[in-house]
């Protein structure tokens, strides 16, 4: 969008003795920056507007919290007292599996592994 405001001097209010073709023309590019941001304050003023909290917003972090602590308790199957710590590792070894074990992350990994390491210049 900055392109389109090259044919806009640098300082709008200033008459310049330049024409865009000019080598010494300074185009607004910057406008191009100025115009979305005020766009995008203008429209976020309704989001503003909604309340913090949804009415059923409560009964269902409730209802969340109790479904969380059902099925919560079959992890805590760790002896001692790192039932918490020994709850975490095994919860992250899981999520790094289930992200490595993709065929998408699988992919991109050895195709980043590739061009790091490929010595063919």
């Amino acid at each position: 969008m900055g392109g389109a405001f090259l044919s806009v001097y640098v300082d709008p209010g200033v008459s310049a003795h330049l024409q865009p073709t000019d080598p010494g023309w300074v185009g607004a590019w910057r406008l191009g920056f100025v115009f979305p941001a005020a766009v995008s304050t203008l429209l976020s003023i309704p989001f503003l507007m909604f309340p913090r909290l949804l009415p059923d917003s409560r009964l269902i972090k409730e209802a969340r919290m109790e479904e969380m602590a059902r099925t919560c308790k079959s992890y805590y199957v760790c002896g001692g007292g790192g039932h918490r710590l020994c709850h975490q590792l095994k919860s992250f070894l899981t999520h790094l599996w289930q992200v490595f074990s993709k065929s998408t992350t699988a992919w991109y990994s050895s195709e980043v592994a590739k061009e790091q390491y490929d010595t063919d210049d």
